[in-house]
């Protein structure tokens, strides 16, 4: 069962609300944290800052305590009382005075000898007072202190009572003291609940850690659970159950804390409210988020769907396409299709490369054939006069083996301006059916001698192989050029391989390695099948070539040879002759991997033509007679004529075109044959030819040129096919075609 894809409008929103839901919940959750301990902090020094007031309030009212008990130790009446006992009524008047006069916490006034007997005892309320605190000693070891001393907290029912001692000191001795006045008073703090309101506490109590007895001002209250460091900061469970914290503060002069807690909840309230009223916030943003998502994403979606019709509409002219994978979402199937396109513009981009790589040896070519037959022509100017010095010279002399070099020279020449019109498709051909297989063996022991010792030569030659139409020179020279350059990549031996098999044009839809160039002929067709091709296969083991180097292999006059070693244009060469052929070339090459050529040459009709023997016998004739040169070039003609007329032969000249009309115009009747240049201005050769054959059509023409443009060939065909001499020629060579075509013409005329 397949999986229904999950469209993006769908995929979207989801994403979009789990993003805004998991960024808020970290937004909330770090402000959270931030805040509280924010609040945390601001509570602690709120805390700490109303410890220190309320502790300091108390002990400014315990100091007040003193001033007054300091003021009933040093009156008169109560020394003299307790010194030698005095006026009583007095002594009680002034401690009733002195009671009156203070606030409800003081419960009463006892003066004490040293003995520790009560003298007098001066009580504003009679509620029962708790023992003296010191009642487990001396009365002197209690009350031995020469100053004020104040006693532990005192639990008395349910209140909260304490005790100062204040020494009766000996008039004018700051040591002695004759007795104590005792003043018992009652924890009542006033305004205690105001400050509590103020402060926020959850909690406020005083007492002694020690005694283990708490006030909360109001009476005894339960002491804090755990031990109290004073001056500190601790957390703990408060008296409600709940996180707190408090703080412990020192009352002067007392040994007395002052304890204040905070509950968390009390001042964290804020952040709490906080919290509840982003969570509605964020559901709602999260909502709206999705919405706005979601109508977003379809117009996306839609606009996805769109475009990937519109590039399966591209790729639909493919070959072939991958299969879709089903339960993919728009941006998938928009990437596998884009991917479709982006392979299909890689391969064009190939195929456009590829043509003007095409074009760019092209352009070259023709400059090359247009250097070649200015060339061609003083080639043939300097060989036949060099040849015609030679003749009159002594064989052995100095000068006639001058002249050798100088035709050694020509000779080379010859082949340099052949290798160029073979890359620029402009040779003289003679194109026959011809099977390669035979053509490889013929040249097998020829190729053999051209290599070293050290390299293996193998044939691979599949049978049967169908006929290609090309020239044998053709092939052989291709053969030849790619057996030199295997050659020279192979200084330390290897193998070098020819294999012929039938097969197609590469068109990059398999999955075969990709070659390091391709150039194809204009003729070439990617769509023919594997019948219509002839694959000659040429590989060797050698140093191979990187990228850069193998683009650049058919550039003429491109090598990497040493100077001296080569000349650049044997695979220029090669490119024009299967260029002109129609074909395809495929280089595959990897530095020290070896390189192989592939030349795919299209499959001609019909069986395989015998292979050409040429011969070079000279016809003998009865007599020489009169012949019309037609030549543009004046040096060339100049030769020429002297050629002939060396053999007896009757020269007139003619410059173009034209000008050969006239003159036969005015000696058609003695002129034998005409020899004509192909190239010529206002009206060439081969024009000049189909003219003779339709006003003088008994009248034999033989065509020379150092190359031929593309009609030529064409023209030259079927029964109006004429002899062709290609320049630059020897003088042996002109005069067997010239003696050929008049002995033909006479054979027929014969019939």
């Amino acid at each position: 069962m397949r999986r229904r894809p999950i469209s993006i409008a769908l995929k979207f929103p989801l994403l979009i609300t789990g993003i805004v839901l998991t960024m808020s919940a970290m937004l909330v959750w770090a402000a959270y944290q931030h805040f509280s301990t924010v609040l945390h902090d601001s509570a602690q020094a709120r805390l700490r800052s109303s410890g220190v007031l309320l502790a300091s309030s108390l002990a400014d009212s315990y100091t007040g305590v003193r001033a007054q008990l300091t003021a009933v130790a040093t009156h008169p009446l109560v020394r003299e009382q307790l010194s030698r006992g005095g006026d009583a009524r007095a002594l009680d008047s002034t401690l009733a005075a002195a009671l009156a006069t203070t606030d409800s916490t003081r419960l009463q006034l006892r003066l004490v000898d040293r003995g520790g007997r009560d003298r007098r005892v001066m009580r504003t309320s009679y509620a029962a007072v708790g023992a003296p605190w010191a009642a487990d000693t001396s009365v002197d070891a209690a009350f031995s202190a020469s100053e004020i001393r104040v006693s532990p907290l005192l639990s008395v029912g349910d209140e909260v009572e304490y005790e100062l001692i204040a020494p009766v000191h000996v008039v004018g001795s700051g040591e002695g003291h004759v007795g104590y006045v005792v003043e018992t008073r009652r924890i009542r703090a006033q305004g205690v609940d105001a400050v509590r309101g103020i402060v926020g506490t959850s909690a406020l109590l005083m007492g002694q850690p020690d005694s283990g007895v708490w006030t909360d001002f109001h009476g005894v209250a339960r002491g804090p659970s755990v031990t109290v460091p004073p001056d500190s900061i601790v957390h703990l469970t408060g008296v409600d159950g709940l996180p707190a914290i408090s703080v412990a503060q020192r009352v002067g002069g007392t040994p007395w804390v002052v304890w204040l807690e905070y509950s968390e909840d009390r001042f964290l309230a804020p952040l709490h409210t906080f919290v509840q009223r982003m969570v509605p916030i964020t559901a709602l943003v999260a909502v709206l988020g999705a919405l706005f998502a979601w109508l977003f994403s379809r117009q996306i979606a839609n606009r996805l769907v769109v475009i990937t019709r519109e590039f399966d509409g591209v790729n639909a002219h493919q070959p072939s396409l991958p299969n879709r994978q089903h339960g993919r979402d728009e941006i998938h199937l928009l990437e596998e299709s884009f991917r479709d396109m982006s392979q299909r513009a890689e391969r064009q981009a190939q195929l456009e490369s590829q043509l003007m790589q095409s074009q760019k040896l092209e352009a070259v070519g023709r400059l090359a054939g247009g250097i070649a037959h200015d060339f061609n022509n003083m080639l043939t100017v300097v060989r036949n006069y060099a040849e015609m010095v030679r003749a009159e010279l002594e064989p052995d002399s100095t000068m006639s083996k001058d002249m050798d070099e100088i035709l050694h020279a020509t000779t080379h020449a010859a082949q340099l301006t052949r290798q160029l019109l073979a890359f620029s498709r402009q040779q003289i051909l003679q194109p026959v059916r011809l099977d390669v297989n035979s053509v490889i063996r013929n040249a097998h022991r020829m190729l053999q001698r051209v290599l070293p010792s050290h390299v293996e030569f193998r044939l691979d030659l599949q049978e049967p192989m169908s006929a290609v139409l090309a020239d044998p020179g053709q092939i052989e020279q291709v053969l030849m050029n790619l057996t030199v350059n295997a050659s020279d990549a192979m200084p330390l031996g290897g193998q070098l391989i020819f294999r012929t098999t039938m097969s197609k044009l590469p068109d990059g839809s398999d999955r075969s390695p990709t070659p390091s160039v391709v150039i194809r002929s204009p003729g070439a067709s990617a769509a023919s099948d594997a019948r219509h091709h002839v694959c000659l296969t040429v590989s060797d083991t050698g140093i191979g070539m990187d990228r850069d180097t193998a683009a650049r292999i058919f550039e003429p006059f491109f090598t990497t040879k040493p100077v001296g070693k080569g000349t650049g244009l044997g695979l220029a060469g090669v490119h024009g002759i299967i260029a002109q052929l129609g074909g395809t070339i495929c280089v595959f090459s990897e530095p020290g991997e070896g390189t192989m050529f592939k030349m795919y040459l299209p499959a001609a009709e019909g069986a395989a033509d015998p292979l050409p023997h040429h011969g070079h016998t000279t016809p003998s004739i009865q007599e020489s007679g009169t012949l019309l040169l037609v030549e543009d070039d004046t040096s060339t003609r100049g030769v020429i004529r002297r050629l002939l007329e060396r053999q007896g032969f009757v020269v007139l000249e003619a410059a173009n075109g034209l000008e050969a009309v006239e003159r036969l115009d005015q000696h058609h009747a003695r002129v034998r044959l005409v020899l004509s240049d192909v190239m010529m201005p206002e009206l060439n050769g081969m024009a000049l030819a189909n003219l003779i054959a339709d006003r003088w059509p008994a009248m034999p023409v033989v065509l020379m040129s150092g190359y031929t443009d593309a009609d030529i060939p064409q023209q030259n065909s079927g029964a109006l096919k004429r002899p062709f001499v290609e320049k630059p020629f020897t003088s042996a060579v002109l005069l067997n075609a010239v003696m050929r075509a008049l002995y033909a013409t006479e054979d027929v005329l014969r019939r």
